[in-house]
């Protein structure tokens, strides 16, 4: 019987918590071809690849994590976290760089650098990437299987499930024991897979809070200095190119900019209104130019 039909047991609805499902942002990869079926994002392909090459034996002096399928573990992941770190800064740099193509969709507030948790790379091409560099495809790659799901979203709630198994792996499971019951053991393995899958859930959580207190952190700092610089090239860039007078107490400058901005080609992207130009226009005037003349 459904609880929220029995005024005597059923809670407020107010006080109801709504969890959303865990679907371990699906959105990026549903926005992505295929929906998603053979990307990876910098941060995962970094991984991928470090994993890959310990398992192919060309990462020396990592423990090996005992009873753990395919050369992985806690402490595997721990030894090769240099590695990782150093394929990601190698990755990133190669997508800036137009080396490695990829899908980028979110960047940097302050240089407008891709986000590599939000850049993505194709299987294949990173499998060339990797060739480029030395590393023929190991059996961890080689094991990378797609998801095939008829439903689009499906498909990319599959793969960024499957893309957080990948950096959170389940414990191996323990030996069965002869006499335990088959039906115990079903009800243990459920059990299992359920906390699985609330382990994701919750990890998947975190990830998003941090990358939004990073993002948070990142507004701050160009709040500073860089909100400063940016300041004066807005300044100085309207009194050179269009005469701006700061001084004037009626100008057409931000209707101008305003209308050169909708003519350029990526207009969807970067339209303003004039008075958000005259927002910054006078915000540049009262600082950076006030501190000229005290």
């Amino acid at each position: 019987m459904d609880d929220r039909n029995n005024n005597t047991l059923s809670p407020d609805p107010e006080e109801w918590a709504e969890v959303p499902d865990p679907d371990f942002g699906a959105d990026d990869y549903f926005a992505l071809p295929d929906s998603g079926v053979g990307y990876y994002s910098l941060e995962d392909a970094a991984l991928l690849a470090a994993l890959d090459m310990w398992n192919a034996g060309q990462v020396l002096d990592v423990p090996v994590g005992e009873g753990w399928p395919e050369g992985d573990g806690p402490r595997v992941r721990k030894g090769i976290e240099p590695l990782q770190r150093q394929l990601l800064d190698a990755l990133a740099r190669s997508v800036e760089s137009g080396l490695l193509e990829a899908v980028v969709r979110r960047r940097t507030l302050p240089d407008s650098r891709p986000v590599p948790g939000h850049t993505f790379v194709r299987l294949a091409d990173l499998e060339d990437w990797l060739e480029v560099h030395g590393h023929m495809r190991g059996p961890v790659i080689e094991a990378a299987a797609a998801v095939f799901v008829d439903n689009p979203w499906q498909v990319a709630c599959a793969v960024a499930r499957d893309r957080a198994e990948l950096r959170h792996p389940a414990a191996p499971t323990q030996p069965q024991q002869h006499g335990d019951n088959a039906a115990t053991l079903d009800e243990v393995t459920r059990l299992k897979r359920e906390l699985q899958e609330a382990r994701l859930h919750v990890l998947h959580l975190q990830r998003q809070g941090e990358r939004r207190n990073g993002a948070g952190r990142r507004r701050d700092d160009l709040g500073a200095r860089e909100r400063a610089t940016l300041l004066k090239l807005v300044i100085g860039m309207a009194i050179d190119a269009y005469r701006f007078d700061p001084t004037a107490a009626r100008t057409t400058v931000p209707k101008e900019v305003a209308e050169a901005f909708a003519l350029l080609p990526c207009a969807d992207d970067i339209a303003v209104t004039d008075d958000t130009v005259r927002k910054y226009l006078k915000e540049a005037a009262e600082t950076v130019l006030a501190k000229k003349r005290s």
